[in-house]
């Protein structure tokens, strides 16, 4: 989105931004009660949606505002912004752990179907998973799928191959932590003292200095916008927030499962 565009979000004479806004954190928190409240059984929309719920709650809090029953239309339309970055950020980090789990079905040279072959074997085989209207309908239609689409239904439920994830709290942290690294132009220094905290007993690559963390966050996608040698220090020797990203749930399996752990 363009700075221009950014400056049109917000109208200062109407209250059309926050009965916007009101209907989106409405929508958001009704996703993070049926995963907290009711234990309903979710998907990355669902978790994706929590997860901006919860986040977006806690950035507005520790900035002194508060996300509930706002009628101010700058605050409105701010808040709302940072649900759709929130959101963005997790489903992002969840697409990239998929592909870790199950590369197979990111075969861009493989059938779609051979792709939800896949994906239903790999939640056939997980025993956490309870079966889906979508999984019992692709196994009626079995007599549908080729030798080889079924053969990757089997290798996917019963010895589905990972691949290497060498890094994959510290991608999880980063990843999600992202939009407060963005917002407020943390550099590259910030991100790994934040990063050495969060992870004290680690050392070596990509933890050993601000180059190589920048190439860790380089391969997944991530850009910090201020360079380490030219920023100014931050007042009281921290970057805005700095804490707070410390209380970032980082193990990808409970992530993947059952959402984002509440406060």
């Amino acid at each position: 989105m363009s700075s221009a565009a950014k400056q049109k979000v917000v109208h200062l004479n109407s209250y059309r931004d926050c009965q916007r806004y009101a209907a989106e954190w409405l929508w958001f928190a009704e996703a993070f009660k049926r995963i907290f409240k009711d234990g309903a059984q979710w998907d990355a929309i669902e978790g994706s949606k929590a997860f901006a719920f919860i986040w977006t709650r806690k950035e507005a809090l520790a900035l002194g505002k508060s996300p509930d029953l706002v009628n101010d239309p700058v605050l409105a339309a701010e808040l709302f912004l940072r649900l759709q970055q929130w959101r963005k950020a997790f489903l992002e980090w969840y697409v990239f752990s998929m592909k870790k789990e199950c590369p197979a079905m990111f075969d861009e040279t493989a059938t779609q179907r051979a792709r939800e072959a896949a994906e239903l074997g790999l939640r056939l085989g997980d025993k956490t998973e309870r079966p889906t209207d979508r999984l019992i309908d692709f196994i009626k239609r079995r007599n549908e799928l080729s030798e080889h689409e079924y053969r990757v239904f089997l290798g996917s439920a019963l010895k589905n191959k990972p691949a290497d994830w060498r890094h994959p709290e510290l991608d999880t942290f980063l990843m999600l932590t992202w939009p407060i690294v963005e917002r407020f132009k943390w550099t590259y220094r910030d991100v790994l003292e934040a990063a050495r905290k969060k992870f004290p007993g680690q050392r070596g690559y990509p933890l050993d200095s601000t180059d190589s963390l920048k190439k860790q966050c380089s391969g997944l996608g991530l850009h910090s916008a201020n360079r380490p040698r030219t920023a100014r220090p931050h007042p009281k020797g921290k970057a805005p927030l700095f804490d707070l990203v410390q209380e970032m749930s980082t193990q990808p399996e409970i992530l993947r499962r059952f959402g984002v752990l509440p406060a």
